[in-house]
């Protein structure tokens, strides 16, 4: 336990954010390994391969709707008042029907493949049918009401591309061109642990722990499961056994609320011993007390008990774990949005301000949600957004353009 104290004044100096984020880059991660599954059941999950469409979609010229196929030039000047008559020759089916020669036509259903010789399809509300003869009373353009061959999805066409995450129309587009299974990131495992004995679950005195289930439910995802690791009390041996236990399960482990330069704080103390740091302490607020440790090759980062500073510090190095363990396309939505009252921003630190959007008449607006903490959950609640306000800036004011990335909501 000596040398407890000494480690925990490793805040003296604060690193810049694009300096901790190079050193992220420096280290030799733990991939998350490759698996094969059935495209029905890989929705949310990230994609480790690029999928092309194997062939065209639709995979012949088909009709768009309920009516009859027909040469356009047969109808060409066709009305109400003076309407062209056609011979019926059939019906047109799944595998098709014999030629649409002049003068003749066949009975189409949605979906069926056009007959040779047909190039228009006529609604059945605009045709008339007496035995097998049918007055049509309008023209046709060229391909009117056919869907073409290759129209939805031409073969070779990519369908997602690696590591983006899979939606509900990337597994329609795949079932569409035949592909029945894909490969797929497996599921990453994100442990929570939370550290402090002033922590008392269930109880009116003490603190009540909302950072670990904050943390828990706002990264579960499809592509991530997320757990509880428990809580630890301030004590070295107690938080060392928490972390080794976690991390035999976790792909990636957050300590709560052992960040600080408290005496008793002593989460970076056992992380140092058992790991190797690549950061503790970095010039973003809120969240400067965040540290990074590397253990056999796992990421466990140490972040504030204070709920808003440690969703906005992890949060801000986690795209980076997940470009560099699966590849991952961040699909995150960024606006641009006017700010409706001036943005401070201390000098030298990169500041992330969670930002309520709504519309006006003439654009979209932005307004900064000021906090007394670190610990304001209502910052949470009433925002909708995130904007990231550089070291270089101190301030911007009112009426300004700022870039916003979508964090929920409407707006």
């Amino acid at each position: 336990m000596a040398g407890v104290k000494g480690k925990m004044s490793g805040l003296r100096h604060l690193i810049s954010f694009e300096e901790a984020t190079s050193r992220v880059k420096d280290i030799p991660w733990r991939k998350i390994s490759i698996i094969e599954v059935d495209v029905e059941s890989s929705m949310d999950m990230v994609i480790a391969e690029d999928v092309k469409a194997g062939k065209d979609v639709p995979a012949y010229d088909r009709s768009a709707v309920d009516g009859f196929a027909l040469r356009r030039r047969d109808v060409s000047g066709a009305s109400a008042e003076n309407p062209v008559s056609l011979t019926v020759t059939g019906s047109s089916g799944f595998e098709g029907s014999s030629r649409i020669e002049r003068g003749t036509c066949s009975e189409i259903n949605t979906g069926a493949r056009l007959p040779p010789g047909a190039d228009a399809v006529i609604m059945a509300e605009y045709a008339s049918l007496y035995g097998d003869t049918l007055f049509v009373e309008q023209s046709a353009r060229i391909w009117e009401n056919v869907s073409r061959k290759g129209e939805d999805i031409a073969s070779g066409k990519r369908i997602i591309a690696r590591g983006d995450v899979i939606k509900s129309w990337h597994v329609a587009a795949m079932i569409a061109v035949g592909r029945q299974r894909v490969k797929v990131y497996r599921r990453i495992n994100l442990g929570v642990i939370s550290t402090g004995n002033e922590i008392v679950p269930g109880s009116l005195s003490g603190i009540r722990n909302t950072t670990q289930p904050l943390l828990i439910n706002y990264f579960r995802q499809g592509h991530i499961n997320t757990t509880n690791e428990g809580v630890c009390p301030d004590e070295y041996d107690a938080i060392k056994k928490g972390v080794q236990n976690a991390l035999e399960n976790v792909d990636i482990l957050v300590v709560t609320g052992g960040s600080s330069i408290g005496r008793s704080d002593y989460s970076a103390a056992v992380l140092s011993d058992i790991g190797k740091q690549v950061f503790r302490g970095v010039m973003i607020k809120p969240g400067r007390t965040i540290a990074l440790f590397e253990i056999s090759g796992k990421p466990v980062f140490s972040v504030s008990g204070l709920p808003v500073a440690a969703l906005t510090s992890f949060e801000a190095f986690f795209d980076r774990f997940m470009i560099d363990i699966l590849e991952y396309n961040d699909s995150r939505q960024v606006i641009r949005a006017r700010l409706t009252e001036r943005l401070i921003n201390n000098g030298g630190m990169r500041s992330f301000v969670r930002i309520a959007l709504s519309r006006s008449t003439d654009s979209l607006d932005a307004t900064p949600l000021r906090s007394t903490g670190s610990g304001m959950i209502s910052t949470l609640l009433m925002s909708n957004g995130l904007a990231v306000v550089p070291e270089s800036v101190e301030g911007m004011e009112k009426g300004e353009y700022v870039w916003v990335t979508l964090t929920g909501g409407t707006v």
